[in-house]
């Protein structure tokens, strides 16, 4: 039955019909918004069992583990970024302003960025924040661009034994955007890490980009992380070189309210608001100090 047939049959005056067919509509819309939910929900569940297949298949028999691949990808959330350390916004508010941009963007821009000089980037958080979650997800998410923007990427965790092999031996580097991953696990870096990021960056000078991904409170020298510049400077380049080798750095943000909500949504289904409430509480609790 259609509208006109409806009105052939129920003779009310126009503004009538207007007002019971709205009433329709919002009778329906949470029923609407209910079926939403789920199936966002099952879209998410999906993607994340995905990117969990992929990771496995490309990168389980080499530096990561089936177990790390499984915890880094449930429940995943896409971080945020600034250029300013987030233990220090607070002091520089007033000077400076913090910009949270999606991190993966970020990222996208960088590796898609034609700029020569822009090669090398520092990604720091502190300990236990997700750095290497953030590498194995965007590996991920970088297989989902389209075929021109797609990069061609190599993972290597700087804690393992064989790292410099891995980076010396790779093929195709001059196409390849190398991420090392956990510079503050590398045991040389925790010895000396101004020559050992000057050894790394010689072994990847081939490589058409390097991320490197680190603690923020491993460097223990201001001058190298300047509050001010999104440019961190670190060296000095070996004999007969100039200068410094100079870093874009990013620092990985905190969750915010938004990310907090988007987290509990994906952890807990919509018929569990009950515990995704109790979830808040325990958060707010466990961090009543720092609210």
């Amino acid at each position: 039955m259609n509208i006109d047939d409806f009105k052939h049959l129920f003779p009310l005056p126009e503004n009538w019909i207007n007002t019971i067919l709205l009433l329709l509509f919002f009778g329906f819309l949470p029923f609407i918004i209910k079926s939403i939910t789920p199936l966002t929900k099952l879209y998410s569940t999906f993607k994340e069992f995905k990117d969990r297949k992929i990771l496995t298949e490309k990168l389980s028999r080499g530096a990561y583990d089936k177990e790390t691949i499984q915890q880094s990808t449930k429940y995943y959330i896409s971080p945020k970024c600034s250029n300013i350390d987030p233990a220090q916004e607070e002091e520089i508010r007033q000077a400076l302003m913090a910009t949270r941009e999606s991190l993966f963007k970020k990222i996208d821009d960088f590796l898609d960025d034609h700029d020569s000089s822009k090669r090398h980037l520092l990604i720091l958080a502190d300990s236990g924040t997700g750095k290497t979650s953030f590498v194995l997800n965007y590996y991920a998410h970088n297989l989902r661009r389209s075929r021109n923007k797609s990069q061609n990427l190599f993972l290597v965790p700087l804690g393992l034994k064989d790292a410099d092999t891995q980076i010396s031996e790779y093929e195709n580097k001059n196409e390849t955007v190398i991420f090392l991953d956990a510079l503050d696990e590398d045991t040389k870096a925790i010895e000396d890490h101004r020559t050992r990021i000057r050894h790394l960056m010689d072994a990847c000078r081939d490589y058409k980009r390097v991320i490197i991904t680190c603690r923020t409170q491993f460097f223990p020298n201001d001058e190298e992380m300047p509050v001010e510049t999104g440019i961190a400077r670190v060296g000095p380049r070996k004999a007969g070189e100039k200068g410094v080798y100079e870093f874009w750095k990013l620092y990985l943000s905190p969750f915010d309210d938004n990310d907090i909500d988007l987290y509990l949504q994906k952890r807990f289904p919509f018929w569990l608001s009950s515990k995704r409430k109790k979830a808040v509480l325990r958060f707010v609790l466990c961090n009543r100090r720092e609210l």
